[in-house]
């Protein structure tokens, strides 16, 4: 038997792959902790989105162009799991609503910082 076949056999033996349906359940349960920055839970949903297979072929006649919609994905569920309840009336009530995922994340960390500096003044 080739090695290749034999290291297939292996993988089919030894490895239990998880479907991407698992992946996505376990992304939507992801959200932030009160303890953690945004960043923090958007790395935590960057490596879970990387699991997730969250692409599309495209449908036209003779394009073999996939679409990878994962940036959507995570901004949602970052969005979703915000932890202050502040911030996210603070970013929901904003007049801008066509933020990109790395705009939603400078704005909420902000909103974080000023908060954190404020705790720390009020503590001197």
């Amino acid at each position: 038997m080739p090695e290749s076949e034999l290291l297939n056999a292996i993988k089919r033996l030894a490895v239990k792959e998880e479907s991407t349906l698992v992946h996505r359940l376990k992304m939507n349960r992801i959200v932030q902790s009160p303890a953690t920055g945004i960043r923090t839970c958007l790395a935590s949903l960057r490596g879970q989105a990387a699991l997730c297979q969250y692409k599309a072929m495209c449908k036209e006649p003779g394009c073999a162009h996939v679409f990878d919609y994962s940036e959507e994905i995570i901004k949602d569920n970052l969005i979703r799991g915000i932890a202050d309840p502040e911030i996210l009336s603070d970013l929901l009530g904003d007049s801008k609503t066509d933020r990109t995922l790395d705009e939603t994340v400078s704005f909420i960390a902000q909103k974080e910082q000023g908060k954190a500096t404020k705790v720390q003044s009020e503590t001197r």
